[in-house]
């Protein structure tokens, strides 16, 4: 006997409901301003967000409950008895869908009264009746909860310990996988391009690498040539063996913003979910991202290539990884070494027979020399392809310049007729632009493509400066004024922004810098925060707050980039870094402050991440969020990072920043030594903070920056360059006695840096000693 299926419907309705209202109120976000209205907003968009995922959960659980029921179980019977009373058609999942409706309803109204307009539509639910609402949808989801808990959590399932095992390492190992960004850029691609890569008669280096079961292409070509997106075209053709298939496929589904389907066909693969079967065996694929550093390690690239190798059907860790379940157990940190991680993706790969890897952006790494290395030795495997692109760089090309290649180059008529079609294809997509007479976009599009050079990057920027024109006539001249170079594109931005006010000016400066320094994806809420921090201040800039959303993207122009399916905020381009970070025109326009040297802005940044976890605005949201009633003791928590959300950044990537500063001063370490001092005297406001960073980082990673004594000399030994270590003991020689040597000792070992710092330690105590 199933479950009665109008429980079933409702589950399915209200997580329909829960996403489609998700995805129509993802419409307003961008423009909203900054303030209590638009933290009400978030929250109330994530809470539908999770809703829906806690739909989901219990429609799977109510299906795979109803196979145990065939076995006659009355156990699981009474199980579902629970999820039905609160699933039931007059239930209050029934109301909560009923609710969501009228939200919807009020939503699509708007948008539709506004749909003729430029402007983003007005928000139509007043704040107060947000604030209800989440507060009914945070019942509802506790409810749901204690129901699954009972119910399943609590049953006499039992977990397949070799399962649970694999699900452990995998979660130890953190790893960064590329699969959002292959289908990010899998959708940049303009249906019917990138066709000529897989065409027999154009492509014959492709077609002989494709053919094959084992072999090495190199696709090279300079920044900007669409090599991302090929990469991704490349990964669509081996796992479906047809570019057009795919194109069908995307064609096929459903408009996200009309869907009710939900997204879980797209979640990340671990090393519990096995892949399909394709046409040409096992696929693994990364792609290096400038926008996040710690996809440009080597480190990372091969501990993300062993997880997908470990997509087996039914893993046995403790068979195929002995040594490495053993170190896991032993509760060491994850294996960093480049030599333990090229052994272990060895091995994993053995686990399938016919293997192809690619990998985007190879000039991005932080060390091209030794991932070279690797490649040769994973290339020395039987029925082994690699795929790489990457631009010319010259140790790559010494390295690979008499292999198969793909020079973009030799391809440019290809290039340059897919450049056409996708600007062709835009102009008609684009509220300004689509009313051009057919015969003028064809005319604009072949003078874009001729500038372009085979920069499909060129001819973005060149397409979105057209936007403001108010007619046919001043976009023809636009575009006949169209430098051509992407520097000189870049250098009329520039000079737009320096006409602005003086806080704009400040606030470009300051956003180019964070986006180019960071070291982890920022959101658009935490740059708004950032470029408030003022070196030396006790609180932030408020002068320099940031309207709404849309204006931070209307100020810095095609300098930077909103990615509003993963929140993240960063740079364009790698081209907008590359060209930040060389010598500015010479002028008298004074551009030369919105640039910066790609080593000193980290020690600018680390300065301004401790800079701000030390503000007064931190004490204040402390303060006030004492003030206010939360229906959840976690929302408390997420009060203070939806005020001061650079904190998460400043925990999980700001201290990282001093690894990388080279200019040797003690401005950071007398910030440090501040720091520790005033953890010292208010320890419950760094709880506070500690305790709000638990849903970001899974648990109580940080304590240790409240209970140490010595927070300055920790922090650097966890993060900072050996001569910063240096120069801090030989301020504190006390550290380097007795029982605090021990200490110290303790911990460099068990941070993995007894190497690294051995010979700092040995002189420091020298010269003490001397002394």
């Amino acid at each position: 006997m199933d479950s009665p299926p109008n429980v079933k419907e409702v589950a399915i309705q209200l997580a329909q409901t829960a996403s489609k209202t998700a995805l129509t109120f993802y419409r307003f976000l961008p423009s909203d301003p900054a303030g209590e209205l638009a933290d009400c907003r978030r929250r109330l968009f994530e809470e539908y967000l999770t809703l829906s995922g806690v739909s989901d959960t219990v429609k799977a659980l109510i299906e795979d409950n109803d196979k145990r029921k065939l076995k006659g179980s009355e156990e699981y019977i009474e199980h579902t008895r629970r999820l039905e009373e609160i699933w039931a058609p007059d239930g209050p999942m029934t109301e909560c869908n009923q609710r969501m409706d009228r939200v919807l309803a009020d939503l699509e109204k708007t948008l539709m009264d506004n749909a003729q307009s430029n402007r983003k539509p007005p928000w139509p639910i007043q704040q107060a009746a947000m604030a209800e609402e989440i507060e009914r949808i945070q019942v509802y989801k506790k409810a749901i909860t204690t129901a699954i808990h009972a119910d399943f959590c609590e049953s006499d399932r039992e977990v397949d310990p070799k399962t649970q095992l694999a699900t452990d390492i995998v979660t130890w190992l953190n790893i960064l996988e590329s699969s959002e960004k292959q289908r990010f850029m899998s959708r940049q691609r303009q249906a019917g391009t990138c066709r000529w890569i897989v065409d027999e008669k154009v492509c014959k280096p492709y077609h002989e690498w494709s053919s094959a079961t084992e072999g090495f292409l190199w696709l090279c070509g300079k920044a900007g040539s669409g090599k991302s997106v090929l990469a991704a075209a490349v990964i669509d053709h081996v796992i479906t063996g047809s570019l057009e298939e795919e194109e069908k496929k995307e064609k096929q589904k459903p408009n996200k913003e009309d869907s009710d389907e939900s997204e879980a066909e797209e979640l990340p693969m671990t090393a519990l979910t096995q892949q399909e079967p394709y046409p040409d065996g096992f696929l693994a694929f990364f792609f290096c991202d400038l926008r996040d550093a710690r996809t440009l390690r080597t480190p990372t690239i091969l501990t993300s290539l062993f997880s997908q190798f470990l997509q087996v059907e039914k893993p046995d860790l403790a068979v195929t990884f002995p040594d490495l379940v053993q170190w896991y157990s032993d509760g060491h940190s994850p294996p960093a070494d480049v030599e333990t991680l090229q052994n272990l993706l060895l091995r994993a790969m053995r686990l399938h027979t016919k293997r192809t890897i690619i990998i985007d952006g190879l000039n991005e790494c932080d060390d091209p020399p030794t991932l070279l290395h690797c490649f040769e030795k994973l290339l020395a495997e039987k029925n082994v392809r690699l795929f790489v692109t990457s631009r010319p760089e010259p140790v790559i090309l010494a390295q690979y310049q008499d292999r198969p290649t793909i020079n973009l180059e030799e391809y440019l008529e290809h290039a340059s007729k897919d450049i056409h079609k996708s600007l062709v294809e835009q102009m008609i997509a684009h509220i300004r632009l689509q009313s051009i007479a057919p015969a003028r976009k064809e005319k604009l599009a072949d003078s874009m493509t001729q500038k372009s050079n085979g920069s499909f990057w060129y001819s973005q920027c060149a397409l979105d400066s057209l936007y403001v024109c108010a007619t046919v006539g001043q976009v023809h001249e636009m575009v006949a004024a169209l430098p051509e170079h992407l520097d000189s594109l870049y250098n009329n931005i520039l000079r737009g922004v320096h006409k602005r006010s003086t806080d704009a000016k400040t606030i470009v400066q300051m956003a180019v810098r964070w986006l180019g320094g960071t070291l982890r994806p920022m959101s658009m809420s935490q740059i708004i925060e950032a470029v408030k921090i003022e070196l030396g201040a006790t609180i932030l800039n408020d002068d320099l707050t940031i309207v709404s959303e849309g204006d931070m993207l209307m100020i810095c122009g095609d300098l930077v980039r909103l990615n509003e399916r993963t929140a993240s905020f960063g740079l364009a381009h790698s081209t907008v870094r590359a060209y930040l970070t060389q010598s500015p025109p010479e002028d008298k326009e004074q551009l030369h402050r919105y640039f910066f040297d790609s080593h000193d802005v980290h020690r600018d940044l680390a300065l301004r991440s401790i800079t701000y976890i030390m503000t007064e605005d931190i004490d204040k949201t402390i303060c006030k969020s004492e003030t206010l009633t939360y229906l959840f003791d976690t929302s408390k928590f997420h009060y203070l990072i939806d005020h001061c959300p650079m904190i998460p950044y400043v925990f999980d990537g700001g201290f990282e920043h001093l690894q990388h500063i080279t200019q040797e001063d003690d401005a950071v370490i007398d910030l440090l030594t501040n720091l520790q001092k005033q953890i010292r005297e208010r320890p419950e406001k760094y709880r506070r903070v500690l305790d709000s960073l638990h849903d970001h980082t899974g648990g109580t990673a940080y304590e240790w920056i409240v209970e140490e004594q010595e927070l300055a000399l920790v922090i650097l030994v966890r993060f900072g360059p050996p001569w910063m270590v240096k120069r801090f003991l030989l301020r504190r020689p006390d550290l380097l006695k007795g029982e605090e040597k021990d200490k110290l000792l303790a911990r460099v070992e068990k941070l993995g840096r007894a190497v690294e710092l051995r010979e700092v330690l040995v002189d420091v105590v020298k010269q003490t000693v001397g002394a």
